[in-house]
């Protein structure tokens, strides 16, 4: 049976050669394969492949019929664990939490002809001619394509949905028996009912994983905050004010710099240095000519940067931009620490 799914998905692809200006071609191949080889065309592959494709028209207003195409992956070629969703149209818009934009009415004519497959290999895969081996893969292999014809909407193209995933991270069961693959593939209203969970699913894994990314790197923040000398925490302060690390609203420096610059001028004296004059009657400093700075009030500095602390610690999957902030903060604070060492 697999090597009629491989005809099919292969004179699919012949059949796109020339894709027309009503009509969409997206297409994905992944490969996490311990090994993988093809003769037509000649090639070798180990570990992860990817290869994403669209070819389409767009909109008036610059905008283009929606696709979605996603994929999560521990990178493991001995034992892949994987979860793929890939969508067109409203199925694609509301499965990333979008709202579909209202269009009016219309169908296709009866010759229009769409197409929509995917090819899925876990374990080992030989593919033949002429009962003759030309193609092997050892590991997770997956294919999508659909071609489908597009209905003109005013001076925009309404894309039909289609949806297709398959997930092994997810585990589930029924009647006691645990299953540890789930796939799923649909079109039209169907398509458009599943995308909400479907979606849901990835979006929640995505933002678990943007949140631990953010941890990662305030955890490195902090690591070397802790070296940073006392004459230049007000630059690490302001540094994360100016990248709105501390969350403040419209005001230039915010409350929780202002705040944090308060207790430090509590917690701290500066001595200036000690002048002296010399046997020709020259006025100078003796040794270290910086002014030097003592902590008279230990709890309110630690206090200072506890609030630090915790405003940097705070993890957010909904501010993306966050994640670079934090990253460019690292390299700052980082920058001072080893600058004292």
């Amino acid at each position: 049976m697999k090597w009629r799914t491989s005809l099919i998905f292969m004179l699919a692809l012949l059949n796109t050669g020339c894709a027309s200006r009503d009509e969409a071609v997206f297409v994905t191949s992944t490969s996490i394969s311990v090994l993988e080889g093809d003769t037509k065309p000649a090639g070798l592959n180990v570990g992860y492949k990817r290869v994403e494709g669209y070819i389409g028209p767009n909109n008036a207003d610059g905008t283009a019929p929606p696709v979605l195409a996603s994929i999560e992956s521990n990178s493991s070629i001995t034992n892949p664990k994987y979860r793929q969703l890939y969508a067109t149209g409203d199925a694609a818009v509301i499965a990333v939490g979008g709202q579909p934009v209202e269009v009016s009415t219309g169908s296709v004519t009866e010759s229009d002809v769409m197409f929509f497959g995917t090819s899925t290999n876990i374990g080992l895969s030989i593919g033949t001619t002429s009962d003759i081996p030309d193609s092997f893969n050892l590991g997770y292999k997956r294919q999508e394509l659909s071609v489908i014809p597009l209905v003109k909407d005013g001076d925009k193209y309404r894309y039909p949905s289609v949806i297709a995933s398959i997930d092994n991270v997810t585990e589930t069961s029924i009647e006691d028996v645990s299953l540890n693959t789930n796939q799923f593939f649909a079109s039209g209203n169907a398509a458009r009912a599943l995308a909400p969970e479907l979606g849901n699913t990835f979006i929640e894994r995505s933002n678990v994983t943007l949140d631990a990314a953010q941890k990662v790197e305030s955890s490195s923040i902090l690591s070397c905050y802790s070296g940073v000398a006392l004459n230049d925490l007000e630059k690490v302060w302001r540094h994360a004010t100016d990248l709105n690390l501390f969350r403040e609203g419209e005001t230039e420096l915010g409350e929780i710099y202002i705040f944090l610059m308060e207790q430090l001028n509590s917690a701290i004296s500066v001595i200036a240095p000690t002048a002296n004059t010399d046997d020709n009657g020259e006025t100078g400093t003796r040794g270290n000519n910086s002014p030097q700075i003592i902590v008279t009030n230990y709890d309110v500095l630690v206090n200072a940067n506890k609030v630090y602390s915790q405003s940097v610690n705070i993890s957010n999957a909904l501010e993306t931009d966050r994640l670079v902030n934090l990253k460019q903060h690292r390299a700052f604070v980082c920058g001072l620490s080893k600058t004292n060492r």
